[in-house]
């Protein structure tokens, strides 16, 4: 008995004699006769009508469009990863400070080890004379000033 083998050849041409399924596809633009003749039922002109590429579906007549409206929202950038302390804060962790480096801030006050800079703000005047050791930590005018003693 021999098998039936078939070539990749045969195969495609089998696949394609197969029917298709669903409607056949349109043929607009051949004469007047039909119903989408002339203009294929495009209108008569204007960008619609045109070939290639349409109206963007984000396109909203020149309106101020619609994502640029609203927030922007996500990540912007790591490079501002501030984090905002308070005199009174200090005050609270106690007396023999000393020295304030970046690292004993982000031990104290549990802040994300990636923190960048550290904005210290005045809101009451600090008990005892701390020496700021990193550059990394930035004051405000009224915070040098009571750190000073003045």
């Amino acid at each position: 008995m021999e098998e039936n083998k078939i070539d990749s050849a045969g195969l495609k041409q089998m696949i394609l004699s197969f029917p298709k399924p669903g409607k056949e596809k349109l043929r607009v633009g051949r004469g007047m006769g039909g119903r989408r003749g002339k203009t294929s039922g495009r209108g008569s002109s204007g960008q619609k009508s045109r070939a290639g590429k349409g109206i963007k579906p984000y396109f909203e007549g020149g309106q101020f469009p619609f994502y640029r409206r609203i927030p922007k929202l996500g990540k912007r950038g790591l490079k501002n990863r501030t984090y905002i302390l308070r005199t009174s804060q200090l005050n609270k962790i106690g007396e023999g400070i000393g020295e304030v480096t970046m690292e004993f801030l982000i031990s104290n006050f549990a802040l994300r080890p990636k923190t960048r800079k550290i904005k210290i703000l005045f809101d009451e005047k600090l008990k005892e004379k701390l020496i700021i050791k990193d550059r990394r930590i930035l004051m405000s005018l009224k915070t040098k000033e009571s750190l000073n003693g003045k």
